[in-house]
């Protein structure tokens, strides 16, 4: 009798410790069998060296949920957030830990329970709840509540305007000049010596300005496009070309 007192008296507790969450895993359960026909959205958001690859989901023009890929160095995570009107309503953490190899070393699961976007609960990896007077849990409420915002506005802002694919020039490479600004300079097939200024770099002229000794001589073909840029050294606005990229043809 006393052992089946005690079965019930834990049960009892169970659901209890169960009810002040049982909405939120409703709406977890509702939105992932509902989620197929969800429009999809997604970004790319960078903060502090941490990358986060963001996936949106949203029925009739209303953001539901939020898959966040997280990259680290030693290490991924993969964040779900499940919002009610457009606040988290829970968040469900899974954090990976890797050797050197790549392989999985450790993986752990934390669950966030928000009300009105105040987050009232959290059990961690072990599903033990941490003392919410905790400053852990406060920073954790903080953070999530702040990372939610930060994804919606990611997913909602526009893509950036594609850059003009820029003209073209074929020639021999003839050095790097340095002043005020690094010039590419090459000699275009029949013509004399043109001059383009470096302003973003990418792999290739990078490595052409660390040592232009290595590539005298050789034919490249180089993106470039004109634009107005204020200059103060000349004056004021001028007219320059850009170099966008470069190719080597040998």
């Amino acid at each position: 009798m006393k052992r089946i007192l005690s079965l019930l008296l834990a049960t009892t507790a169970f659901l209890h410790a169960q009810a002040d969450t049982a909405y939120h895993r409703k709406i977890y359960a509702e939105i992932n069998e509902q989620q197929s026909p969800y429009a999809k959205s997604q970004a790319n958001f960078a903060e502090d060296g941490v990358d986060f690859r963001v996936k949106g989901f949203s029925q009739n023009g209303t953001l539901r949920k939020i898959e966040v890929e997280v990259l680290g160095e030693h290490g991924s995570g993969n964040h779900e957030y499940y919002l009610e009107n457009g606040l988290p309503l829970f968040v469900y953490v899974v954090t990976k830990t890797q050797d050197f190899n790549g392989k999985v070393t450790d993986r752990y699961e934390d669950r966030y329970y928000f009300r009105n976007g105040v987050l009232f609960k959290w059990l961690d990896f072990e599903k033990k709840p941490v003392d919410p007077t905790s400053g852990e849990f406060q920073q954790e409420g903080q953070y999530f509540s702040e990372n939610t915002q930060k994804f919606i506005r990611s997913l909602a802002a526009k893509p950036a305007p594609k850059a003009p694919a820029g003209n073209v020039t074929t020639g021999v490479f003839t050095g790097i000049e340095e002043g005020d600004y690094f010039h590419w300079m090459m000699r275009p097939q029949g013509g004399e010596i043109v001059t383009f200024f470096i302003l973003n770099t990418t792999p290739a002229i990078d490595a052409a300005i660390a040592n232009p000794g290595q590539f005298l001589g050789k034919s490249c073909r180089v993106t470039w496009r004109s634009k107005v840029m204020n200059i103060p050294e000349a004056g004021g606005n001028i007219d320059i070309t850009e170099i966008l990229g470069v190719q080597w043809l040998e």
